[in-house]
């Protein structure tokens, strides 16, 4: 005998209704859509932070593409629109 899609319906939905629920998801720390997650950084900024001794002096930055550009700050070089580098 088969049994009726209606008592097949009842044992799905009492089955389900036995599962445990599932587990919350934890988010990250790091997870941009976790509200207490850190601020993202930019990359190419972080890498435009200049480490220099105390006593090494003052900072140049030149372009890597035409070293007569320099500055005393990371900014655009005018010719290629590249950004400066610390020159060593």
């Amino acid at each position: 005998m088969r049994p009726s899609f209606e008592w097949l319906v009842a044992i799905a939905m009492a089955v389900a209704a036995c599962s445990p629920a599932p587990a919350p998801v934890a988010s990250s720390s790091r997870d941009p859509s976790n509200p207490a997650a850190p601020e993202s950084v930019d990359p190419v900024a972080a890498l435009n932070v200049a480490v220099a001794p105390a006593d090494a002096g003052p900072v140049v930055y030149a372009c890597p593409m035409h070293p007569e550009v320099t500055a005393d700050h990371a900014t655009k070089c005018p010719k290629c629109g590249m950004t400066l580098a610390p020159k060593k």
